[in-house]
């Protein structure tokens, strides 16, 4: 009885389900007649149906003007140690998505904004193997914004 009390009591701390997750978009996603490059490496915890939490993720991205070029209108990478999904997202368009916000500062790259991840509730509740994503760019460098798809898997 005593050790079954001891399990609920840190049974929060615990994740149902770890993972690693890496996700990619390297042919150049167009959006608002740019060429987007993007590309995400994490360890996926599952700590419950409404808690998701992304740790060692590692994002970067770069943004193309010409898709046949290697010039970057912007690119940038940041590392963050931990990003646990928004509880208060309330999506209009991206229904039973976990979102993930993060800000990609110039001082740990090139480039500058806000990305949120958009992951499918499904595929991550499920471990599916593989699946599609979103990454949703807001003021890249205080001028871009848009949305763009990523593929993504489970390892």
């Amino acid at each position: 009885m005593k050790f079954l009390l001891l399990s609920l009591l840190l049974l929060p701390f615990y994740s149902l389900a770890s993972t690693k997750i890496e996700c990619v978009q390297a042919k150049g996603w167009e959006t608002n007649e740019m060429f987007v490059k993007a590309s995400l490496a994490a360890k996926l915890e599952i700590l419950s149906n409404k808690n998701v939490l992304l740790q060692n993720l590692t994002l970067s991205y770069s943004i193309h003007d010409d898709k046949l070029s290697s010039y970057a209108w912007s690119e940038g990478q940041s590392h963050f140690t931990s990003v646990n999904n928004n509880p208060n997202y309330t999506p209009r368009k991206y229904l039973n998505y976990f979102q993930f916000q993060t800000y990609i500062s110039s001082h740990d790259s090139l480039g500058y904004g806000y990305i949120d991840i958009l992951l499918p509730k499904e595929a991550i509740m499920t471990q599916q193997e593989s699946f599609n994503a979103y990454l949703q760019m807001t003021g890249m460098d205080d001028h871009f914004g848009g949305t763009i798809k990523i593929y993504c898997r489970l390892l």
